[in-house]
């Protein structure tokens, strides 16, 4: 029976729904991002793209303490808005 391979790790195509590994697992926990590349994600706070049908896209990046859950140290929101400000997604 073939089964599914990521590094290190192995799962039978029926169990896979149910076992794939964690984004942790397959990044690390320890991932270094260089400081250039979190500077210019953070740079994106509060920025608002606009589309021509009049809805927006509004981002929202702020530097928290790396953990477990946050890996990288950045906490992020990006919301999809209708022209009038009615929050869509």
């Amino acid at each position: 029976m073939c089964s599914l391979r990521l590094p290190g790790v192995e799962v039978e195509p029926e169990q896979a729904a149910r076992q794939l590994p964690s984004y942790h697992d397959v990044i690390g926990y320890d991932m270094d991002v260089p400081e250039y590349a979190l500077e210019l994600l953070l740079a994106y706070d509060g920025r608002l793209h606009y589309f021509a049908s009049g809805h927006y896209l509004k981002f929202e990046v702020k530097a928290v303490e790396k953990s477990r859950r946050v890996p990288h140290g950045i906490a992020y929101s990006l919301t999809l808005h209708a022209p009038d400000g009615k929050r869509l997604i």
